[in-house]
């Protein structure tokens, strides 16, 4: 009885130590430059570790703070690194709620990303799909969450050759866009010139003129004539015009 009591105290202990080291990290967190994962990194792991011994590997706290470590890593280039913590946050059965489900999207999304960079492609556009459709359900449909999540997805349907499920999320995108304040012309312009260079890349030159074309008229309006972002579009546009004029005679 001696030894179990004494082994408690020690326990309690360490848990409190445990408490203490977590508030001091959050403290620390709280002060530090957002822009620096890298920095942040470290932290994160360390309270994650934390949560972990306090309330317990499932427990909310811990998954959410995984979760972010492994947004973290993936920010910071290192998408191997990421996967196992990530698969490790989907495979918990946490508690129900609009902020531990949208934690899961977050970790889906996140996780098609790493799938894409170490080449598991199927495995990655069923955590991108299936994280675009609980943010479509969760609604608003005009949110930028949802708007960045479909565009990536649209971009990875031109590269995977799957031309008509990008076609239908782009028209989807630019209806978003174009009847909602929360998506800014910018937005939408950075959205499109990405698309536009995805076909390129795969040779859809003619869909990729269209799309620069757009790109162009919209920039035009954006930034104005004299703008030297306005001149790179024109320049795009006119290099895909020779590209697709080569492909045509190639064809021929």
């Amino acid at each position: 009885e001696a030894f179990n009591e004494n082994a408690l105290d020690k326990e309690d202990e360490a848990g409190s130590a445990d408490m203490k080291r977590c508030a001091a990290v959050m403290l620390k967190m709280a002060g530090m430059n957002k822009n620096d994962p890298a920095a942040a990194e470290p932290l994160i792991r360390e309270l994650a570790e934390l949560c972990g011994r306090i309330y317990g590997k499932k427990h909310p706290e811990t998954l959410m703070n995984l979760s972010s470590l492994g947004t973290i890593l993936i920010q910071t280039g290192r998408s191997a690194e990421a996967i196992p913590i990530l698969e490790e946050v989907l495979t918990a059965k946490p508690p129900h709620g609009e902020e531990m489900a949208m934690m899961r999207a977050s970790a889906k999304e996140g996780l098609g990303r790493c799938y894409i960079d170490v080449g598991r492609t199927a495995e990655s556009f069923q955590m991108l799909e299936e994280a675009v459709d609980y943010l479509i359900e969760k609604g608003p449909t005009d949110s930028f969450e949802l708007f960045n999540s479909m565009s990536f997805l649209a971009e990875r349907y031109v590269l995977s050759d799957r031309i008509e499920e990008a076609r239908q999320l782009q028209a989807q995108l630019r209806a978003i866009a174009q009847t909602t304040d929360h998506i800014k012309p910018t937005h939408l312009l950075e959205y499109e010139i990405s698309f536009a260079r995805a076909l390129s890349k795969k040779r859809y030159y003619e869909e990729a003129s269209q799309a620069l074309r757009q790109i162009c008229e919209d920039s035009l309006r954006i930034h104005g004539k004299d703008s030297g972002k306005y001149a790179d579009q024109l320049t795009n546009l006119g290099n895909n015009l020779y590209h697709l004029k080569r492909h045509e005679e190639t064809r021929a």
